[in-house]
């Protein structure tokens, strides 16, 4: 019953009572028109769901972080008299709703079809439920309230926000082959054999002394450069330990950002790029090439956060475990990580130590959140800054024959800057 439904009987109820008591019959009757509609409005009889055509329409589904998705909800009445109904749906939280409400009251006639659509919008990442959508019928007299059909639930999903990188320089890298595969060396030539090309600068491998023989010039054997590698992105998720709950989701958002940039680099370019998310979150893809796969990955990310609790397992042994299945034996692992606590340090020292061609990105955490601090606070986190900066070198340093990208890491300080 209606909010009016309830009211017309409470009035009712009370000119009862009032008559009674004054023992003025006549008064009752008074109370006649307002319980009609109730009597009326119960006896109605509900509309069959059958003869209700309901859909909703998403487009797109998926899409980045500060875009819209435009919601489409269509209702046809297939019955042979007149409804009337309501339409409202449940949306989570994180959804903001840009224009109309998705709550409406329509009156249909029969075969009449009424459409309406609304956009979504979200300032954080992540995959959140669009309804359940409740269809209720109500009566003329807006008394009664009953719920003839409920459209389930479809998920919408938002991706971290990708930054355009025009041109990252890859250390050299050896993938041991498969059987079957031929290895490469990245960059620098292949080893798949191309044509006999005149020499401007001779070196002692590549001569070929037959066609220098027969030609009187300098002539040297070319190869195809295998321009595809293998590499692992590992995203170090911290715990907020350290900077507390609010500020340590800026800090991941920052890093997921940065490895969904990083992702999107590398797909791009033909390489096989797998995933592995450890910290405070757990999640790994599988390696794989092209737009779709990029997509899988950006939709694992979408989904990275900071969880309340204390790990208890060691990471490098999970690193240990799991990189035979994302990874060949020498390939590119980027380690995207604050190195603030045991677990990025851990996979850094067991990448390193099992023969892994291994890039550092820190990502120091104190910068990104000094704007978000103030008074004393804010000089205590510029300090630790300052700390983190000094100290990281030899934190990522460590391992046994780890050689750091210093290039690299500036560009990736420069991209934070430019974008926090």
């Amino acid at each position: 019953m209606t909010p009016k439904g309830f009211f017309l009987v409470f009035t009712g109820l009370v000119i009862l009572t009032v008559s009674i008591i004054l023992q003025k019959w006549f008064v009752s009757f008074l109370s006649i028109p307002l319980f009609l509609p109730v009597l009326l409005a119960i006896y109605q009889t509900p509309i069959d769901p059958s003869l209700l055509q309901v859909r909703r329409e998403i487009t797109p589904s998926t899409t980045f972080v500060g875009d819209t998705i435009r919601v489409k909800i269509a209702v046809k009445n297939l019955s042979g008299r007149d409804v009337l109904l309501e339409l409202e749906e449940k949306l989570s939280i994180n959804l903001k709703v840009d224009e109309k409400l998705p709550h409406v009251l329509i009156a249909l006639k029969p075969h009449q079809e009424f459409a309406f659509v609304y956009a979504l919008s979200s300032d954080l990442r992540g995959h959140f439920p669009v309804g359940p959508l409740e269809v209720w019928q109500l009566d003329p007299f807006l008394v009664t309230r009953r719920k003839v059909l409920e459209v389930p639930p479809e998920t919408v999903g938002f991706l971290p926000r990708m930054h355009r990188v025009s041109y990252l320089k890859m250390p050299y890298a050896r993938t041991t082959h498969m059987a079957g595969e031929v290895p490469s060396n990245t960059p620098g030539e292949g080893f798949e054999f191309q044509e006999v090309a005149e020499a401007h600068e001779l070196t002692g491998k590549r001569i070929n002394w037959k066609a220098v023989a027969k030609s009187r010039k300098p002539f040297v054997n070319t190869y195809r450069v295998e321009k595809s590698l293998e590499c692992l992105v590992v995203l170090d998720v911290p715990s907020n330990r350290l900077l507390g709950k609010e500020l340590t989701n800026v800090v991941v958002d920052k890093m997921v950002e940065l490895t969904a940039t990083l992702v999107n680099y590398l797909t791009k370019r033909g390489n096989r790029v797998s995933l592995l998310v450890t910290g405070s979150y757990r999640d790994w893809v599988r390696p794989g090439f092209g737009k779709r796969h990029m997509l899988r990955i950006l939709h694992s990310l979408a989904d990275v956060k900071c969880l309340e609790f204390k790990p208890l397992v060691d990471f490098s042994e999970v690193f240990q475990l799991t990189s035979p299945f994302l990874t060949k034996s020498g390939s590119l692992i980027f380690v995207v990580s604050a190195f603030t606590e045991p677990s990025g340090n851990g996979v850094l020292r067991e990448a390193v130590s099992r023969g892994y061609t291994v890039v550092p990105i820190a990502i120091n955490p104190f910068r990104i959140v000094e704007k978000y601090c103030k008074g004393e606070k804010k000089q205590v986190v510029s300090r630790l800054s300052e700390v983190w900066e000094k100290g990281i070198i030899g934190v990522i340093g460590s391992g046994r024959d780890l050689k750091i990208d210093f290039q690299l890491l500036r560009l990736v300080e420069a991209m934070l800057s430019a974008y926090a």
